[in-house]
Formats: structure tokens, sequence, C-alpha cells
């Protein structure tokens, strides 16, 4: 396959787009159903920490992060989030001096 021309760039960066806009509706409507079916939490919370600042994409990280909070949370098990903004608050890993 040769180079890609600017109407074929154009074309795959849109699909990518449509392709991510459906993906963070269905991860949306997953979380909502979670919270609809979730029980009342009981006992000591789990915290759930995101180091990463990707914000466009769900990595793989990112889709096993959700989707062992919403087990925990579907077992009646208190989670709480925290999440690094860039490496600006003093306790994220991207702003320790190594």
């Amino acid at each position: 396959m040769g180079p890609m021309n600017l109407k074929d760039f154009y074309t795959q960066r849109i699909k990518r787009g449509l392709v991510r806009r459906l993906n963070n509706l269905k991860i949306a409507s997953v979380a909502r159903e979670v919270a609809r079916k979730e029980p009342q939490p009981n006992g000591a919370p789990v915290i759930f920490f995101k180091a990463s600042t990707g914000i466009d994409d769900l990595s793989w990280n990112s889709g096993f992060h959700l989707l062992t909070s919403w087990a925990f949370r579907l077992q009646g098990i208190p989670v709480v989030y925290f999440a690094c903004n860039s490496g600006h608050e003093p306790l994220c890993a991207r702003n320790q001096s190594r």
C-alpha cells in the first residue's frame, strides 16, 4: 500500500474521532448502569488512583481501572477515586524528584 493521500488522512481522522465518541457513549452508559445497580456501600473504601494524564483515549490500564472499580461498587464495596492533574499536585508521582 502506497503513501496515504490527504483525503484518506482526513477520512481516517474523522473515523477515529467517531469511534472514540461512540466508545465514550458506551462507557458512560455502563457507568450509569453501575450507578443504578450498585447497592448501598458498606465498609472501608478501596482507593483507586489514576496517575495517567491521558484524557482522550481509554488505555488498557484505564479500562481495567474502571472495570475493577465497577466490580467493587457492584459488590457494595465503597470506592474513592483520585486522579493526577498533569503532575501538578504535590502528591502526584510525576511531580516527585527522582
